[in-house]
């Protein structure tokens, strides 16, 4: 019998997590028959004799792109929903239970979406002391094509954020190579929009299936000007990448819906540029002067944008974590 799950784990050159990562799916509670893992990663060492003694499937691929990398380990898997967890990040023991059981059970479900806990460094509960929202009604199941309201607000939410919060049915790549091999990163975001333009059902739950780690080489959450730059500028072309996926089926609500996303890095990477970003005004016309899209979206999430990068607890305390 094949497995119905494939768990594959993309290694960053991140040797001290992986380990962890691989261990988090080994010690799943569902049946081991059930489920198999994929490592793919661009070094060979000594850590290979333990995973195949652990019967863990590695590739070598010296790919940087990300959607590449998962281009190659696409022709080895039998599983019907491959769940991503990146090297650095935990899963929790029922989640690949919980995975199974929502997939088998609904038949049209395409794309799962968990939420997850924060850890640090060394594996720890990460102490978050900013305001918290529970993101979506626990398993909120949302039809792609019909309720787009629902949709987009789960996206402003997080739900298509963070590759080991997703897990989706493998046919869903059929036919979209291209587009995927272009892809850098932001493959979460890009199987978010391939679900709801495929006709299949999406499904966020704010149940914490996955530990996320928080630490200093994750360029996600680096402080690191140039780090944050170079992530936010491969993040833009990867959008971009999307949006041209999206325009190609002429769906205008959700090509509004990645440009909006679009319109958010732009305005991050302007304010990491801008010097005198302290001045609205002066900020928002040297905006204006250089961006290429203006509506009230555009409007109003620079107004959002600037508040919480200079008054953060208050503009969480007024949209309650809606950002």
């Amino acid at each position: 019998m094949l497995p119905f799950l494939s768990v594959v784990i993309v290694d960053y050159g991140r040797k001290q997590f992986l380990r962890s990562a691989v261990d988090s799916v080994i010690n799943q509670t569902l049946d081991s028959s059930l489920f198999e893992i994929f490592v793919l990663k661009n070094y060979n060492s000594e850590i290979d004799i333990w995973l195949d003694e652990l019967g863990v499937n590695h590739i070598f691929s010296d790919e940087k792109s990300y959607g590449k990398k998962i281009s190659t380990v696409l022709k080895r898997i039998n599983g019907e929903v491959i769940v991503l967890l990146d090297d650095d990040d935990l899963f929790t023991v029922d989640k690949l239970s919980c995975i199974y059981n929502i997939f088998t059970k609904y038949k049209n479900l395409g794309f799962f979406h968990n939420y997850y806990s924060k850890i640090n460094q060394n594996g720890m509960p990460f102490i978050d002391r900013g305001w918290y929202l529970e993101r979506y009604r626990s398993f909120d199941l949302i039809s792609g094509s019909q309720e787009f309201k629902k949709l987009a607000r789960v996206m402003y939410l997080g739900g298509d954020f963070n590759h080991s919060s997703i897990s989706f049915r493998k046919k869903l790549l059929e036919g979209n190579t291209r587009f995927i091999e272009e892809l850098s990163g932001n493959f979460d975001t890009f199987i978010f929009f391939l679900t709801a333009m495929s006709g299949y059902d999406l499904m966020f739950t704010s149940k914490k299936l996955t530990h996320y780690r928080l630490h200093e080489s994750a360029s996600s959450t680096s402080v690191d000007v140039g780090i944050r730059h170079k992530y936010l500028t491969k993040q833009h072309e990867n959008y971009s990448v999307i949006y041209r996926m999206v325009t190609s089926t002429h769906n205008e609500k959700l090509s509004d819906l990645i440009r909006n996303k679009m319109t958010d890095t732009e305005i991050s990477q302007f304010f990491l540029e801008d010097h005198n970003r302290r001045n609205l005004i002066s900020s928002f016309i040297r905006f204006i002067a250089t961006s290429q899209v203006f509506s009230i979206y555009f409007v109003i999430r620079f107004l959002i944008l600037y508040l919480y990068l200079w008054s953060p607890k208050i503009c969480l305390f007024l949209f309650k974590g809606k950002i």
